[in-house]
């Protein structure tokens, strides 16, 4: 699926099924140039509206143009996002994620996953929201750990080098 029929879907999905909510999801360190001058853009209000994973951790002191980004999708910025931010330029940064959490519930639950444990016991950042980790956390976390992670969510769509997105829960 491209970008433009993904967001027909999630367009069609939000019409039909109000509970449901739609995420997207940035590893902005990807084109970290690229954000900042976006976030510059944006007004207050949308800037507030961006929830930014690494608040309240260990790495919360990262500027947001470095961090990774959960920006809802609904009717009002569908069209926006995917005209300032799903271009050719940063093909690779963003997956997109439907569930029926809410942005603070599922940034909390994502929050856990950031760390992870390495074989001598020290905690290093794990960054299963980069798209080429996201596309092989089946290969990288056990069993157990995999369907915490994707409890919560309907859909986990990431975006291929091909502008495409593969979908984790169903493909």
């Amino acid at each position: 699926m491209n970008t433009i029929q993904l967001f027909d879907h999630i367009s069609q999905q939000q019409e039909s099924n109000p509970n449901l909510n739609f995420y997207l999801l940035l590893d902005t360190a990807k084109n970290h140039i690229y954000i900042r001058r976006w976030l510059k853009t944006l007004s207050e209000k949308q800037f507030n509206q961006i929830g930014n994973l690494f608040h309240g951790t260990i790495d919360e002191a990262s500027p947001l143009e470095v961090s990774p980004l959960l920006m809802g999708i609904d009717q009002g910025n569908n069209e926006t996002l995917q005209r300032t931010l799903l271009v050719s330029e940063n093909i690779g940064m963003f997956s997109l994620i439907e569930t029926s959490l809410s942005k603070q519930s599922l940034i909390k639950h994502l929050q856990p996953f950031l760390q992870a444990e390495m074989p001598n016991g020290e905690l290093a950042l794990f960054r299963f929201y980069d798209p080429s980790i996201t596309k092989i956390l089946d290969k990288m976390l056990d069993k157990q750990e995999y369907q915490k992670l994707f409890k919560p969510l309907n859909n986990w769509w990431v975006q291929q080098a091909n502008d495409t997105f593969n979908n984790l829960v169903s493909d």
